[in-house]
């Protein structure tokens, strides 16, 4: 490194794809950090787990998978909103073909999206 790099250290980092922290709504959590300007949005669920994270600056993608090894990915799309659906259509459709303890007699295990996220 020259010395010259001394130079860029006032300059803001750039932030990393369309996703900010606050983009995070329930049951969504934001992961990522504000010292490397790149957030990402992750939800647990009953099974797995599903993501929506940058693919270039201007665009995102939801990905997910399940206990049992299915994965998906979402198309990249401009909207945060647009990912975060296509992966709750996504978590819909596992949670209603995932076998639940319920289905064996029991009550107990079964799957309740509204409880909030594991923390990190």
């Amino acid at each position: 490194m020259g010395t010259d790099d001394a130079d860029t250290g006032d300059l803001e980092p750039t932030r990393w794809g369309p996703i900010k922290k606050s983009d995070a709504v329930h049951p969504w959590v934001a992961v990522g950090d504000e010292s490397a300007s790149e957030w990402w949005l992750r939800r647990e669920f009953d099974g797995g787990v599903a993501i929506v994270r940058a693919d270039t600056l201007t665009t995102c993608s939801a990905r997910g998978e399940t206990t049992s090894g299915r994965q998906f990915r979402g198309q990249p799309v401009k909207e945060i909103a647009r990912a975060l659906a296509d992966a709750d259509a996504w978590i819909a459709e596992m949670t209603a073909s995932a076998p639940t303890h319920a289905d064996a007699g029991s009550e107990e295990g079964a799957t309740d999206s509204s409880l909030p996220p594991s923390p990190r």
